[in-house]
């Protein structure tokens, strides 16, 4: 993450949530990148995680391979790259005793929110049919380590819509109602 990430989102929690951020020191242990406060009392850590259009996309030989639907095909697969991006923060996260929350901060108007929700569930609803971008792997991953994170949020810095939050289980949902949603600017 870069300074410039850094201070987007520390102010971002300031303005839009009333939430401090306050850097944790790294060490040779991997550590969450902030420690978020309200009212000076630590409520949570935070690892933020920047997405942009630079990795490779899935062949149709890989899709073939790992049994994906090629009607699904995105030519960047950003869903995987957003699984990958999870998979690196729960790394981040998992030593933490306090709430864990994932910023995936988004610079690529080639993606959106759906691609995270895609991420979680493994899969996005097309009318009738579910499909999905996702490897195998990725996707079997996800549904066993998804919910090691409590509260994801969203941040489309390519758009106009605020911060998106999905919470993963029911720590993520007390975290949103207290601390997220009964903070957010009228």
């Amino acid at each position: 993450m870069t300074r410039r990430h850094e201070d987007f989102v520390k102010r971002l929690f300031s303005e839009y949530f009333a939430l401090e951020l306050r850097k944790i020191p790294e060490t040779t242990e991997p550590t969450p990148d902030f420690g978020a406060y309200a009212s000076g009392v630590q409520i949570a850590v935070l690892e933020v995680k920047a997405l942009e259009a630079t990795a490779p996309f899935a062949t149709a030989e890989e899709l073939a391979r790992d049994k994906l639907i090629a009607g699904a095909l995105r030519p960047d697969n950003f869903a995987g790259r957003v699984a990958t991006k999870i998979h690196e923060a729960i790394r981040q996260l998992e030593n933490a005793e306090l709430p864990k929350v994932l910023v995936l901060l988004n610079d690529w108007s080639g993606a959106d929110k759906y691609d995270l929700q895609e991420a979680l569930q493994g899969y996005l609803r097309y009318e009738d049919e579910k499909l999905s971008t996702l490897r195998l792997a990725a996707l079997e991953r996800m549904r066993r380590d998804r919910a090691k994170i409590d509260l994801y949020l969203w941040i489309d810095r390519v758009s106009d819509e605020g911060p998106q939050l999905l919470a993963a289980n029911s720590t993520g949902q007390a975290l949103r109602l207290r601390y997220f949603d009964a903070r957010r600017p009228i």
